[in-house]
C-alpha cells in the first residue's frame, strides 16, 4: 500500500471537532471493524498521526457534505451548525414516526430526521458517523482514489496486464466509498428540489 503524505500546516491543519466524528469515535468504530476486506486500511490508520487521522475525518466530513441530500440543513446558519446534518425534510406523516415537528416552519419542511428526545436537540444520524468512518478509512485505499481521478480525467476504460476496465459515462463517479453510500442511502435527493 502506497505511503499516505498528509502535510499540514498550522493554518489548514483542521481541528478535532471540524468533522462529523472525533478521533474517540474513530477509535470505538476502528475497535468495532471486523471486515477484513479493510485490514491493510485499518493498518494504516493506526500507522497515522492524530492530526493525519483528524484531516481524513474533516476531509470525510467534507466529502459527505459534497452530496446533495434531500431537505435542508437544521439550522440555516453557518455559525451556529457549519455541516449538512442534522437536516429537516418532508412533511410530517400521520402517524407521526418519521421525525418530529419544529415549530415555526412552513409545513412543507417539518420532520427533523434524527432527534434526541432526552436532550431535546437534532443530532447527527449515527448512520452519518459511521459513513464518515468508512469514508475517511477509503482515503486511505490509494487504488480507489486512482480510479476516481481517472474517471474525472475522463478516461472510459483502461488496461494492463491482461486486464481491462470500463466505465459507464452515464453514471457518475461517486466521491462517496460504496459503504457510506449505501449507509446514507435513506439521506439521499431521490426526487424534488433541494430547499
Amino acid at each position: 500500500m502506497a505511503e499516505l503524505e498528509l502535510t499540514l500546516t498550522p493554518s489548514d491543519a483542521p481541528e478535532e471537532g471540524d468533522g462529523y466524528i472525533g478521533l474517540d469515535e474513530a477509535a470505538a468504530y476502528a475497535a468495532d471493524e471486523s471486515d477484513p476486506a479493510v485490514t491493510g486500511l485499518l493498518a494504516a490508520w493506526n500507522a497515522l498521526t492524530g492530526d493525519q487521522k483528524t484531516a481524513l475525518l474533516v476531509r470525510a466530513s467534507d466529502q459527505i457534505d459534497s452530496v446533495r441530500w434531500q431537505g435542508r440543513r437544521y439550522d440555516t446558519d453557518p455559525d451556529v451548525q457549519g455541516r449538512e446534518f442534522p437536516r429537516l425534510v418532508g412533511e410530517l406523516p400521520s402517524d407521526g414516526s418519521a421525525g418530529l415537528a419544529y415549530p415555526g416552519l412552513s409545513p412543507a419542511v417539518t420532520v427533523v430526521w434524527d432527534w434526541d428526545a432526552d436532550a431535546n436537540a437534532a443530532v447527527v444520524p449515527e448512520r452519518v458517523e459511521r459513513a464518515t468512518w468508512q469514508q475517511a478509512l477509503s482515503l486511505l485505499d490509494p487504488t480507489r482514489t486512482g480510479r476516481l481521478d481517472d474517471r474525472h480525467d475522463g478516461v472510459a476504460s483502461q488496461s494492463a496486464a491482461g486486464q481491462a476496465e470500463s466505465y459507464d459515462p452515464a453514471r457518475p463517479a461517486h466521491v462517496l466509498c460504496r459503504r457510506a453510500w449505501e449507509l446514507l442511502s435513506r439521506y439521499r435527493l431521490r426526487t424534488g428540489r433541494i430547499v
